[in-house]
């Protein structure tokens, strides 16, 4: 009983510890900075992580925002070294988040240590990195368009300053 009772608190920390880290992507972006970007309300905030990323062998924590008819996606793939994390990082990675068959990426100068930007008819994306770190900052809905991506720009600026 005393080591079922042991497993289970250590079931509990690192629940525990798995949700703080994902809300602490959560506190990257502001709700009032969130709503300004979806144009909308912030609906509901889900944090989601640690686990372990399929396209890569990162460790992926995310963030949703949810407005009413769009919403915004943060996610954070963390390595061991920043040489893994810049391998990761590529044109094609984008295209593969992006999950559309239209994707337009194009390299952006000014954004952490590398960034893409990512155009499609269902959303826009930036995606850099930042030391051992990718990360996506995405709008996606039915309004989301490449006019988002000043905004979305700045957002990125802002949680690249943050890591």
């Amino acid at each position: 009983m005393r080591h079922f009772l042991l497993v289970v608190v250590q079931g509990c920390l690192m629940l525990a510890v798995s949700t703080a880290s994902a809300a602490d992507r959560c506190a990257l972006l502001s709700k009032s900075d969130t709503a300004a970007l979806l144009g909308q309300p912030v609906a509901a905030v889900v944090p989601a992580g640690p686990q372990r990323d399929e396209d890569s062998s990162g460790q992926l924590t995310y963030c949703t925002y949810r407005g009413a008819s769009l919403a915004l996606v943060l996610s954070v793939v963390e390595f061991n070294a920043e040489a893994e994390a810049r391998k990761q990082l590529s044109v094609n990675l984008v295209r593969d988040r992006m999950d559309a068959a239209d994707a337009k990426v194009t390299e952006e100068p000014g954004l952490g240590d590398k960034a893409f930007f990512g155009t499609s008819a269902n959303g826009v994306m930036y995606t850099f990195l930042k030391k051992n770190k990718v990360v996506g900052i995405a709008l996606g809905g039915a309004k989301a368009s490449a006019a988002s991506k000043v905004p979305l720009r700045a957002a990125a600026l802002s949680i690249a300053a943050k890591l």
